[in-house]
């Protein structure tokens, strides 16, 4: 599945793609990501989320990696809002996904799925990696492109 995908709401999965087994993992053995690409987040959706996980518990798992300077620490990829407010819920433990990696733009393409991302967050969000900055920019063009076409057809 690619950024368009995502945007656009396909939910096909890749030839030969793989689903994760979440596990329950101590919430105070995972760190915040420090280059988690969201930064402006509202005291009222926090505070949703939390009385949501109070009532519902998390309904899905977060993604994390290994500490790259603490083998008994993890650092979260994909959920940080869900981990932050789990502890302010009251929570012990968090369902997660334990990947190996996770790339710039797997963080990204996750992000932009998320209704309350910012184009000031999108515009902020490092993606070093010349292929993949690449990539996104052909995603984008492309959705671009078939926003066009559908503004075109309901003119």
């Amino acid at each position: 599945m690619n950024l368009l995908d995502v945007i656009t709401g396909s939910n096909e999965p890749e030839k030969g793609a793989k689903t994760m087994e979440s596990i329950e993992v101590e919430l105070h053995l995972i760190d915040e990501d420090p280059l988690n690409p969201r930064k402006f987040l509202s005291d009222k959706d926090e505070d949703e989320m939390v009385e949501s996980i109070k009532d519902r518990g998390i309904l899905q798992a977060i993604v994390i990696i290994p500490h790259p300077d603490d083998a008994t620490r993890y650092i979260v990829k994909d959920g940080n809002r869900r981990r932050r407010n789990a502890l302010r819920a009251g929570l012990k433990t968090i369902p997660a996904v334990i990947k190996a990696e996770f790339s710039e733009l797997d963080q990204l393409t996750a992000n932009v799925m998320r209704k309350d991302m910012t184009i000031f967050d999108l515009s902020h969000s490092k993606i070093k990696d010349e292929e993949e900055r690449v990539e996104v920019l052909n995603d984008l063009a492309e959705l671009i492109n078939d926003l066009k076409i559908i503004q075109k057809q309901y003119k």
